[in-house]
């Protein structure tokens, strides 16, 4: 299926003695991307190489994906020639193919399909398109590891930190039970949910969801008032300080409240205070609230304040 003529292509960059597969299989685990033009915009190809499974993902300049397809893949070795097969092409996005190989290809989604390729440090090689029955003008694509994607950490299996895991971990000093300082029966508390992904914030009957907004790389929230009142909000970090704003909140009717803006400051390991983004006519916060932690745990009374934090 394969033409050594790649040879000619790739000249001393496949000559020596190969590695077996097993260990190019443990070095080509992890995430590789490269620029390419897809209609006359840059675009980012990132290949998400899994230990059975390769996720190819095309993202426009703003980071919309774009297209997304997943083939099942193997590693061989061939003479001084290390292969790379894939097969069964689902497409998870995007109606258009771009100009990566995919099923055009291949007479069937079963069918392999290969190309040569070699890792050297960072960067990974390719030489697509010497196929007998495939009529494009071969080419070289050349990718860059993505640094989250060791070679050591996914040999040994390690997981890698989803984003939204690692972003909220910033916000990590607000888990526990905390009370105000002006007013013992004002709790409120934030716990960590699905398995650190997410931070549930409390207070009465008022819930508040907090976690990464994977699409626009930006910390929200989903709010959810008493009978039945929703919002959004945004969390910006400023300095040492959080600056949090509720957006498009509505009451249990469906009417429209008026935006909510507060900044979150830690005073010390225990003490966080809040101040209002509103100003009294002294240009003062109109609100200041101090909460002092009561338990790093989750606290099962949530006292009866439900207006928000």
């Amino acid at each position: 299926m394969m033409s050594y003529a790649v040879a000619l292509l790739t000249g001393t960059m496949l000559l020596g003695q190969a590695p077996d597969a097993p260990t190019l299989q443990k070095d080509a685990l992890g995430k590789w991307e490269r620029q390419l033009d897809y209609e006359g915009t840059p675009h980012r190809l990132v290949k998400d190489i899994g230990e059975r499974q390769e996720t190819l993902s095309l993202y426009s300049q703003s980071g919309t994906l774009v297209y997304q397809h997943v083939v099942d893949y193997g590693i061989r070795v061939d003479g001084d020639l290390a292969i790379f097969e894939y097969w069964n092409l689902r497409v998870l996005a995007g109606g258009q193919e771009e100009e990566e190989p995919a099923a055009s290809d291949a007479n069937s989604a079963q069918k392999k399909v290969g190309y040569a390729f070699k890792i050297l440090g960072n960067k990974w090689y390719e030489a697509q398109g010497f196929q007998i029955d495939n009529d494009r003008i071969p080419r070289m694509n050349i990718f860059n590891r993505v640094a989250e994607s060791s070679p050591a950490a996914a040999a040994t299996g390690e997981a890698r930190v989803p984003p939204g895991k690692e972003h909220l971990q910033e916000l990590a000093f607000l888990i526990g039970t905390w009370q105000n300082a002006e007013n013992p029966k004002d709790r409120r508390s934030f716990e960590w949910i699905n398995n650190k992904s997410y931070i549930m914030f409390l207070a009465g009957d008022y819930r508040e969801i907090i976690g990464w907004d994977l699409v626009h790389e930006r910390i929200v929230s989903w709010s959810y008032g008493t009978d039945g009142g929703q919002g959004k909000g945004l969390w910006i970090k400023e300095g040492d300080q959080w600056r949090f704003m509720s957006r498009g909140f509505l009451d249990r009717w469906g009417g429209s409240l008026q935006p909510f803006g507060e900044t979150i400051e830690q005073i010390d390991e225990n003490t966080i205070r809040l101040n209002s983004l509103n100003k009294d006519s002294a240009g003062k916060p109109a609100s200041v609230t101090t909460l002092k932690r009561i338990s790093t745990e989750k606290n099962e009374e949530q006292g009866a304040n439900g207006s928000g934090k």
